[in-house]
């Protein structure tokens, strides 16, 4: 297959339908249909043809990466690419995200077109069930967060849909520079789009794309993507915010009498724009007025563990295990006695918002 991309971008290669029926025979000597499923294309045999064409105005993708490599795969032209994939950092080696022996990993991509205006791209890998441990990839697009202040990256997948956490898509610069192409010549799109960069975090045992426009994921709905997932950007005017528990006019619902440094509680923040998870939202959990001496909310690791010298209670919806859109604290606990309110402060990192706020009822936090 890294022959195949070799042949593909150096011109020499030949009908891209039959070098779509030779990836598919290839895999059948490559893997177990029985006892390795997640290493096939979720549609088996697959249509390789659009990834394997030359021509730009395609604009496919395919390319081989292991070892010491630390090269993006991007979309055709290969000089002005729309879209690509990319380690985290421009020295992290593919070799060493890849936990699946051998480690290796074949991503490939082509335009959506079941709705032209939305500038969609389905990016796909081999094995679809690639384990990148905890770490993640970069799925950058050239659209310009400077201009399109409300604009963040979707994924839509077999899994649900979910906006993705922002941000920076190293390996793409700028269109005025000639090395970014602003719009898919097959879609329509007259805009004259730069820059902008999201990221999107690939867990265990999933592949999820990242903020140009880039973008974070881990699990949950629309991020546990084994194979084929569409991305591209959509408009996101507000976010809503809400808590669980919530008093009946939706903000959080907390203990009334709380045990100072032992009593746990937990509060389950989520974020969505319309009906949509929005990940990448930072939570954080502040305390207000209170009668005794300045306390703090802390998130502890479980129900025994010392308050006292728990982190400050923050987190970032979608990460950490959570679904997409979601953020739990299980275990929160106060460090000192008095009067107490809590708190929920929601920004969306890495983009220029107006953070939301929801505050608690009162608490008495007792010795």
């Amino acid at each position: 297959m890294a022959q195949i991309e070799g042949a593909v971008n150096d011109g020499t290669s030949g009908d891209p339908a039959v070098g779509s029926d030779l990836i598919n025979h290839l895999l059948l000597c490559m893997y177990s249909p029985s006892s390795e499923a997640t290493s096939y294309p979720e549609t088996f045999p697959e249509n390789f043809t659009v990834s394997l064409t030359q021509t730009s105005s395609a604009h496919g993708a395919f390319g081989e990466r292991s070892g010491t490599s630390v090269s993006p795969v991007l979309s055709r032209p290969l000089s002005a690419p729309y879209t690509g994939v990319a380690p985290p950092t421009s020295s992290t080696k593919w070799g060493d995200l890849i936990t699946n022996n051998p480690h290796r990993v074949v991503y490939y991509g082509r335009p959506d077109l079941t709705d032209d205006t939305k500038l969609r791209y389905e990016w796909k890998s081999i094995p679809r069930g690639v384990n990148l441990g905890s770490s993640y990839v970069i799925v950058g697009f050239c659209l310009d967060a400077a201009t399109q202040t409300t604009t963040m990256i979707v994924e839509q997948s077999t899994g649900g849909t979910a906006v993705q956490a922002y941000a920076d898509a190293y390996f793409l610069t700028p269109a005025v520079t000639g090395t970014c192409s602003p719009n898919l010549a097959v879609l329509a799109g007259t805009s004259p789009f730069q820059l902008a960069h999201r990221l999107f975090h690939y867990g265990v045992d999933l592949l999820s794309p990242s903020p140009l426009m880039a973008a974070v994921l881990t699990t949950g709905v629309g991020s546990k993507t084994k194979c084929c997932s569409v991305f591209g950007p959509t408009n996101v005017g507000s976010v809503d915010l809400a808590v669980a528990p919530s008093n009946t006019n939706g903000t959080p619902s907390i203990p009334t009498t709380i045990k100072v440094n032992t009593q746990k509680f937990r509060l389950t923040v989520t974020s969505k724009s319309g009906s949509t998870p929005v990940n990448g939202v930072k939570i954080t959990l502040t305390t207000g007025t209170n009668n005794g001496t300045p306390t703090t909310i802390r998130k502890a690791a479980s129900q025994t563990a010392d308050c006292k010298t728990a982190p400050p209670a923050v987190g970032v919806t979608g990460q950490d295990g959570n679904a997409a859109g979601t953020y739990d604290f299980p275990f929160l606990c106060i460090t000192s006695t008095g009067g107490v309110f809590v708190t929920i402060t929601a920004d969306v990192d890495g983009r220029s918002d107006q953070p939301v706020s929801l505050t608690s009822n009162k608490a008495k936090v007792i010795p």
